[in-house]
């Protein structure tokens, strides 16, 4: 991903900053050329959307995004999860070395 975000910092598509609040953490957000670019890549992944899924039936189109979803979210409470367990981490870490 890291390489993927410098891609994109490189080609103008979005800036990256120090967040201010944590300076661990970095803000990344679309500059006006990479919104710019929102609206032809969603009607182009559409369209590849529309292209992979005609061999399917609709009831197979329906049970594919059903599994897929599954799948998104699953991974979505596995990060927040991780996070989570990242920021317990951090504030053992931190109350570890205020009892020293």
């Amino acid at each position: 991903m890291a390489n993927t975000l410098k891609r994109m910092e490189r080609d103008g598509l979005v800036v990256s900053q120090r967040d201010l609040s944590d300076g661990r953490r970095r803000e990344i957000r679309l500059t006006e050329h990479g919104r710019s670019l929102r609206s032809p890549a969603l009607r182009i992944a559409a369209e590849q959307n529309t292209y992979m899924l005609s061999g399917l039936t609709k009831e197979e189109q329906a049970e594919i995004l059903t599994l897929v979803t599954k799948i998104i979210r699953s991974v979505e409470r596995s990060a927040i999860s991780e996070k989570e367990a990242r920021a317990d981490r951090a504030s053992s870490h931190r109350a570890d070395g205020e009892t020293r």
